[in-house]
Parts: C-alpha cells; sequence; structure tokens
C-alpha cells in the first residue's frame, strides 16, 4: 500500500489550487442541470413504456444511485407520466433532450477542462479534437443512464419471474441495496468515462485505480448527505433551505471526488514509470 501513500499525499496538494474551486464550482453548476434533468428524462421514457408496477420499482432503484431523499419519485408522478398521450409525451421528451444536451455538453467540456487542470496539462488541444471529445462524453454519459436503466430493467424481470433465478436476482438485489454496491458501479462507471477520456496519455491501471479511489470518496460523501437528511427536520423553512444549500455542497464534493480520482491517476502515472526502472 505504500505505493499509494504518496500519490494520495500529491494528489491532495493538487486539489489545493485555488484554480479548482472555480472549475468546481462550474461543474457542479452543469452538472445539477444536466445530469438530475437527464435520468429523470430516461425515467419517464422508460415509465411510458412500461407496467406501472414495473416502472414504480425502475424509478425507485435508479433514483437510489444518487440522493434518492432529495427528490424521489412516487406513485402519484409514475402514474401522471404514464396517462401522458404519445403526442404530449413525444414534445416534453424532444424539449427536455435539447435542454439536457446543450447542459451536459457544457458540462462536458467544464469536467475535461478541470481534469485537464488538475493534471497540470497546458498544451492546447484543437477546437476540433475537444469538441469531438466532448460529445462523446456526452453520448457516452447518456448510454450509461440508460444502460443502468436497462440493466434494473432485467433484473426486475427476473425478480419477476419464479425458479432459481428468480431467487438469485433476489439476493444479489438486496446485498447490492445494503452494500451500495450499485451507488459505487455507477460512480466509478461516471469517473473512469471522464477520467478515461480527459486523460488519455496515462496508463490504463491509473485511471482505473483513480476512478475507484474517486467513486469510494463520494459514497462517502453521499453516506453523510443522507445520514444528515434521515436525522434532520425538513418539514421547516430553515430545514428546508439547509437541506437546499447542504444538497449544493454535496454535489460540489462530488465533484471534487471526480477531479481527486484525476489527480491521483496523474500522480499514479508518474510513480509507474519510476516503479518499472
Amino acid at each position: 500500500m505504500w505505493w499509494l501513500v504518496l500519490p494520495l499525499w500529491r494528489a491532495f496538494r493538487r486539489m489545493s489550487h485555488p484554480n479548482v474551486r472555480i472549475v468546481t464550482g462550474g461543474i457542479a453548476f452543469y452538472a445539477l442541470f444536466s445530469i438530475f434533468p437527464l435520468i429523470y428524462l430516461t425515467l419517464t421514457v422508460l415509465i411510458a413504456v412500461v407496467p406501472d408496477d414495473m416502472s414504480e420499482q425502475i424509478a425507485g432503484s435508479i433514483s437510489q444511485v444518487l440522493s434518492s431523499n432529495v427528490a424521489p419519485l412516487n406513485r402519484e408522478d409514475v402514474s401522471i407520466i404514464s396517462q401522458l398521450t404519445p403526442q404530449g409525451l413525444t414534445v416534453r421528451a424532444v424539449v427536455a433532450f435539447i435542454l439536457v444536451a446543450y447542459t451536459a455538453s457544457a458540462g462536458a467540456k467544464a469536467a475535461i477542462t478541470g481534469v485537464r487542470m488538475i493534471a497540470g496539462g497546458e498544451q492546447k488541444t484543437r477546437m476540433l479534437r475537444f469538441q469531438a471529445t466532448s460529445l462523446l462524453m456526452t453520448t457516452l454519459m447518456v448510454l450509461l443512464v440508460w444502460g443502468l436503466g436497462a440493466a434494473q430493467l432485467t433484473i426486475t424481470a427476473i425478480r419477476e419471474a419464479s425458479g432459481p433465478a428468480a431467487e438469485f436476482a433476489g439476493l444479489i438485489a438486496r446485498a447490492a441495496s445494503t452494500l451500495w454496491i450499485t451507488k459505487w458501479v455507477a460512480s466509478f462507471l461516471l469517473f473512469y468515462l471522464v477520467i478515461a477520456l480527459s486523460l488519455r496519455q496515462h496508463s490504463g491501471r491509473a485511471r482505473l485505480v483513480g476512478a475507484a479511489v474517486g467513486a469510494v470518496g463520494w459514497l462517502a460523501i453521499t453516506w453523510g448527505f443522507q445520514l444528515y437528511l434521515r436525522f434532520s427536520v425538513l418539514d421547516t423553512i430553515y430545514g428546508a433551505l439547509a437541506s437546499l444549500i447542504l444538497a449544493f455542497i454535496w454535489l460540489t464534493a462530488s465533484v471534487s471526488s471526480l477531479l481527486f480520482g484525476a489527480a491521483l491517476a496523474v500522480e499514479l502515472a508518474r510513480v509507474q514509470p519510476r516503479q518499472a526502472r
């Protein structure tokens, strides 16, 4: 484990740069207006095409990937979405997709800039390549969210069936929910996607470890946030205001965990060539 101690310390030093705070706030702002609407857009499409009982389970499961206590979907929301006409659903989906695509693309550009700034790379990137990378990252983020929804849909269908496969799927689902495996996997995939596309010149092992450590940090931050929501008084104006402020702090801290994972990946990539000598 000593090979990880020094890179961790150097990664913390990289995070102490004053410009990191500015970039972190910018990424958190775009994430607030892109990631969450993207998830709810995906839920809207899924809910409109599957039965009510199954769609409610999918909505609850995907909402739990993030902080489900902030604004979870309930049965009334599911019923309203399910009762939409095809025309109304199409119009809402198109408008939401345009909004999500624009904000997610801006957030992807901010994330790429932030990760490269953390890495200390001042090299200029061609505009066409930068736009292509941000477009690829946005597309993969959408596919990642849809993939999580499809995976949950498959698990739900298996659990509703009978036989050993249903019992095994139920056991895995309960274990994943208890240990927060689903949250960690989702955050790891997202972090690795951003780090891998932003730091292509670094080794794959360093990027994997950086994304994994960043995802663990995100789990700790999310656990503390949900612990506050569980024991705080949200039915008063002060409690609701405090939870709103803390929600943005949680989102900013989540971005910091992503940038810390990128900084750790850079430091690990610096150490690996020395160990190979």
